[in-house]
Parts: structure tokens; sequence; C-alpha cells
């Protein structure tokens, strides 16, 4: 009877730390204001950002500066093989560098 409730308080103890060590969603979701596994290296835009992306205009928004007068230029990966012109993955910047909160 002993080992039975020690063996029961034990598989009770290990699924609660399986639940809570598997509940990590590891997906992207573009909707979302967390960063995921797959954004999370990406830095964040500064506060004084906030606002400044426009849909309409895409990856302009961040390109009519950055890249220029001496604003970091976004990363060589984000670029296809020219060099000049950012791939599909990147025209939505924001999806992966949000506003610091």
């Amino acid at each position: 009877m002993k080992k039975s409730i020690l063996l029961t308080a034990i598989l009770i103890l290990l699924l609660s730390v399986l639940t809570a060590c598997g509940s990590d969603d590891k997906t992207t979701d573009k909707n979302s204001d967390t960063k995921t596994e797959q954004t999370a290296s990406a830095p964040d835009q500064p506060k004084s950002h906030d606002g400044r992306w426009n849909e309409t205009k895409g990856a302009a928004s961040c390109t009519g500066c950055h890249g220029k007068d001496g604003y970091p230029k976004p990363a060589a990966s984000h670029y296809e093989s020219d060099g000049t012109t950012l791939n599909d993955d990147h025209q939505k910047c924001g999806t992966c560098h949000q506003v610091a909160k």
C-alpha cells in the first residue's frame, strides 16, 4: 500500500514537471505580441519607433532610414543574392523586430 501511494505521488510530480516544461509554443504567430523561438534573436526596435511601421509601405517603412545616413542596415541574410533587394521573408520587419515594451 505504501509503495503504491509513493509511486502515485512520484508519477503526479513527474507529470506536473513534464507539463510545465513542455508548454512552450515554438511556432511563429505573426499576430502575437510575444517573442517565439524563431524571433527571439531578432533585436527589438527602440520604444521611439512605436507607430512607425506602415503596412502599405512594408519594409520601406524601415529602409527609408536603415542603411542610410549612418543608421544600421538590415542583416545581409535579409537580402536576395543581389545584396540590394530584401527577400520575401523580410518584407514585414515588425514581425520579428517588435517595438520594445
